[in-house]
């Protein structure tokens, strides 16, 4: 029974939204600190002892051990200076259990023994995409580096396919045209020959069908038909009523006067194509011209690989007929000139002219391939030289991109947070301020150095989500260091893309308010940035900054370009001297008297002035002597989270009491 409503309770709170008090607000049964919690039933104190949230167990982790240590942002759920028993907290995953007073309901429930157990699950799209394995950015890494090497074989073997399907229409097309010529010459020569002889078959008659054979390259015999007799050829006559077998036959095609007749048995052997020239309108005399079929095919001009063939298109059977070479009889793409895809490979067809024969080309798909396997060597090296080239460029691009996508993702899942480093009056060790720095404790590879995400968030765009988050937390450690010393100031460090438009003006607005609700903050612009581009902005903003409470001081003075610019043209309140200066204040006379120059500039301008790296005793005399007497170094603290500070300010306020 108590399992089940353990687990009936679990589901119950884990359907319960948590979402943070705007605005926040203090408890009124034990005065607390600004906080938020689940809903009010969970977080309302009634009676004492007060329900005090602990942190279930789990997994450890650098972030936990080093926010244990006191030096990284407090999660909800753990115990944080400002906060008291009340302060349920939960993010980011946290299993809370909540330890009830007895008079409330889940009192009652404690009381038989079960644990109040509080979810808070974490936004399903940083969760996944933290949790995205790194065999998938290697998968994606090797995809990328094998692309140019895949591109590169790819390439080399559409180049072998069109290789061949240039070479079978070129084969086809110079064959075809050979044809065209011959069976041309052969239609002048009929003419010639019925010009001639005038049909008669006499001495005369065989003398010139003779001569016109023997200068011929391709037809080896003339004939004269009569009434369906042969009576005489090149070779002499013929006894009479000599019959022949392809009398009465149908013309398998006709080009003008000529008409064509399939291959067929001739009276010396062998298979000849016949070409027959009518010498009388009835139709009944002819004069022809045998050409052995294989001619045809000897004006091929054999390639590797390519299959060659020569067919006629028979009108009397309807079908094609091979005249010659090793191609095997297409199908119907045979009649339609062009290249044509076929299950086996590539076809080639074209047409001799009028004449109905046709010249084909044929490819085999495993002749492409071996040719293109005698490509793959230069075509390899080619793609592992791209493939190189392209990790190179991975190498130097890709882990700026993905370090883009981190600070992202870890500006929205709260990963980044603030430490102080106070800057104290070099005479008496006084506070009258810090300076807010940012620090982020990446999840796996823990703690990054802030110069390596700094400028990669004012390169990328980051940097004014980045300041806002940050800003909420500079508000929220404001109220828990109250009270403040008077004249306390908490710097935040401005970049140029603050500047760039008012989203400055509406982050301030969103976190503090609107109206003059700045005066426990200071902004520091960075001299390394260039404003000039922005001047006319940056003095907008910086006046409604200074309408508004705070004070604008100028940063890292001395090191930059664009310093007396700023100071010309901003209405500042005071400049911070360089750290390289002041390490070299008891070193480097050249440079001391830099740092003189320097406070004579900042008098005469009537400024401020605050002296960074402030490391030894030396160097706090050397700048109180130069009337420099706010200080900011390891001499006094390092950066420190807000509940070191709020003891410092403590310790430092007793003694003045």
């Amino acid at each position: 029974m108590a399992s089940v409503s353990r687990l009936r309770l679990r589901r119950f709170m884990v359907r319960y939204s948590w979402r943070e008090s705007a605005p926040m607000r203090r408890c009124r049964a034990c005065a607390a600190g600004p906080h938020d919690g689940p809903p009010a039933a969970f977080r309302r104190c009634v009676g004492a002892p007060s329900p005090v949230a602990r942190p279930a167990p789990r997994r450890s982790s650098a972030a936990a051990e080093r926010r244990a240590a006191g030096v990284g942002p407090a999660r909800r759920g753990e115990d944080k200076p400002g906060a008291t028993a009340c302060g349920v907290r939960g993010q980011g995953g946290d299993l809370l259990t909540v330890r009830a007073p007895a008079r409330t309901p889940f009192g009652r429930l404690r009381r038989r023994g079960l644990r109040l157990i509080w979810r808070h699950a974490p936004p399903v799209c940083h969760s996944m995409r933290r949790r995205l394995p790194r065999a998938r950015r290697a998968l994606v890494w090797l995809a990328l580096m094998a692309l140019p090497l895949a591109l590169c074989l790819s390439l080399s073997y559409l180049l072998s396919l069109q290789h061949f399907r240039g070479s079978a229409l070129e084969l086809a097309d110079a064959h075809a045209r050979r044809i065209t010529e011959i069976l041309r010459s052969g239609d002048a020569l009929l003419a010639q020959l019925e010009a001639e002889t005038a049909g008669r078959c006499d001495a005369g008659t065989i003398l010139a069908m003779r001569e016109a054979v023997f200068h011929s390259r391709y037809f080896r015999e003339a004939g004269i038909e009569q009434d369906g007799n042969l009576v005489c050829t090149s070779e002499g006559m013929l006894p009479p009523l000599f019959d022949i077998p392809n009398a009465g036959r149908t013309p398998a095609g006709r080009v003008g006067a000529m008409e064509m007749l399939a291959p067929t048995k001739t009276i010396r052997g062998g298979r000849s194509l016949i070409l027959n020239r009518p010498l009388r309108e009835d139709r009944r005399h002819f004069i022809n011209l045998l050409l052995d079929p294989q001619v045809l095919s000897e004006v091929l001009d054999p390639r590797e690989g390519v299959q060659s063939g020569t067919f006629l298109d028979d009108a009397e059977s309807g079908t094609l007929v091979r005249l010659g070479g090793d191609a095997s009889i297409p199908g119907p793409e045979a009649r339609r000139p062009g290249l044509h895809r076929t299950g086996q490979g590539l076809v080639a067809v074209a047409r001799a002219g009028p004449f109905p024969i046709y010249s084909v080309r044929a490819v085999s798909d495993a002749s492409i391939g071996r040719h293109w396997r005698t490509q793959v060597q230069p075509a390899a090296a080619v793609g592992f030289l791209f493939s190189a080239l392209a990790f190179w460029l991975l190498r130097r691009y890709l882990p700026r991109a993905d370090a883009i996508d981190e600070l992202r993702e870890g500006i929205a899942a709260g990963e980044l947070y603030v430490v102080y480093q106070p800057i104290l009056d070099g005479r008496d060790g006084r506070i009258v301020g810090a300076e807010a720095l940012a620090r982020w404790q990446h999840p796996r590879r823990g703690p990054v150095m802030p110069d390596q995400f700094i400028p990669l968030a004012e390169t990328s765009g980051l940097i004014v989500p980045m300041t806002e988050g940050l800003l909420r937390q500079v508000r929220d450690d404001l109220a828990m260091l109250e009270p403040l010393p008077p004249g306390f100031r908490i710097s935040v460090n401005l970049a140029q893309a603050h500047f760039a438009d008012d989203r400055l003006l509406g982050c301030l607005d969103r976190v503090f308010g609107p109206g003059p609700t700045l005066g426990h903050l200071g902004f520091e612009i960075t001299e390394r940035e260039l404003l000039s581009n922005v001047a006319v902005q940056a003095r907008t903003v910086v006046e409604e900054l200074t309408r508004r409470g705070a004070e604008v001081s100028l940063d890292d003075f001395g090191t930059g370009y664009s310093g007396l610019s700023h100071l010309r043209h901003l209405p500042l309140h005071s400049i911070k001297i360089d750290r390289s200066f002041v390490w070299a204040l008891d070193t480097e006379a050249v440079t001391a008297s830099l740092v003189e120059s320097i406070v004579v500039l900042a008098r005469s301008l009537n400024l401020g002035l605050v002296a960074e790296g402030v490391e030894t005793e030396a160097q706090r005399e050397r700048l109180n002597a130069l009337g420099v007497v706010l200080h900011q170094g390891w001499l006094y603290a390092r950066a420190e989270p807000a509940a070191a500070l709020k003891a410092r300010l403590v310790q430092t306020a007793e003694p003045a009491a």
